[in-house]
């Protein structure tokens, strides 16, 4: 089973609106209503590829129950801790005609201290049964900027490892604490290793990863794909060209590739041993594009069709830096 974190879950609104302007007044074509926030988003792709999956965070107030709510109908197990405060809804406005998406992201409720431990308690029984962890998004007011640190340091007392895709602070301080794999954007690793950095320069990436610090660094390039640095090596992957419907949640799925592709490889052994061979890294990378470009041609951040993963996947070109 794979754990994913959302410790800033969000009711997703979508709403559906070609040629969309600013500043003016009009209805869209059609909504969507999706539990959401990074973590949840990775937990609805893993579901999409049949990876047994619970999903932790925060949920409170009428919102915090529409995002169970969601859930639910989807079939998609979760165990979320309950907050006083509101939970926040973020509204996506995606433009078919021009393959454009706004988002606008509410800051989230903040969290107290007794919420912060019940969620702590919620985490540790849930790893105990976990192959991976996925830790995924902002962290909302109240909690400190180490607490991704903070999650990672109990997963591995239980022995399980984590992949984490934040950015800024939560993202420095968590790299430190020894993920197995972080995932930042283009934009969020030239904010953590410098605008100098070549994601393609596999020596350069090597230098600048901190020791301790993750085995693996994979980075995404929105239309251009995706390299990943592992113990194996490191690779290059080229999407395959599509025509994007709604591009929210592709990093999201893109994690749930990754995540879902190695602890298929590795049965019972060891996710730091099995990271480390090539063809498996190449089958990661492979499978989070397919599931990444296939997020893209679906309304909903997280929403991956099958069929689509399993056409696309013949079609992503995997190449050695």
């Amino acid at each position: 089973m794979i754990v994913t974190v959302t410790l800033n879950a969000a009711l997703d609104r979508t709403l559906v609106a070609p040629d969309f302007t600013l500043g003016t007044s009009r209805s869209v074509e059609h909504g969507l209503n999706l539990g959401g926030g990074k973590g949840l988003n990775v937990a609805r792709a893993l579901h999409s590829l049949q990876c047994p999956v619970l999903a932790l965070g925060f949920a409170g107030g009428l919102t915090g129950a529409q995002i169970q709510r969601s859930l639910e109908a989807e079939g998609l197990p979760h165990q979320l801790t309950t907050i006083r405060g509101e939970s926040r809804t973020c509204t996506a406005i995606v433009d078919p005609a021009r393959s454009l998406a706004t988002e606008i992201n509410e800051p989230g409720p903040p969290i107290e201290s007794d919420e912060i431990a019940a969620f702590l308690a919620s985490f540790d029984r849930a790893v105990r049964t976990a192959r991976l962890v996925c830790l995924s998004g902002s962290l909302p007011a109240g909690m400190p900027a180490d607490y991704y640190a903070t999650l990672i340091a109990h997963a591995r007392e239980a022995g399980v490892p984590c992949f984490l895709d934040s950015r800024g602070a939560a993202l420095r301080a968590g790299i430190h604490a020894g993920p197995l794999l972080v995932k930042p954007n283009q934009h969020e690793a030239a904010e953590l290793f410098g605008e100098t950095l070549d994601p393609f320069d596999s020596a350069a990436v090597q230098r600048a990863l901190p020791k301790p610090g993750p085995a693996g660094l994979a980075i995404t390039l929105g239309a251009d794909g995706a390299v990943l640095h592992s113990p194996g090596g490191s690779w290059r992957a080229y999407a395959p060209k599509v025509q994007p419907v709604d591009t929210v949640g592709a990093g999201d799925s893109f994690v749930a590739g990754l995540a879902a592709g190695l602890v298929r490889a590795a049965d019972q052994q060891d996710l730091l041993d099995v990271i480390a061979q090539p063809d498996v890294a190449r089958t990661m990378l492979r499978l989070a594009t397919a599931t990444a470009v296939a997020n893209t041609l679906t309304i909903g951040a997280g929403r991956c069709d099958p069929a689509d993963i399993a056409r696309l996947l013949e079609l992503v070109r995997v190449e050695p830096l």
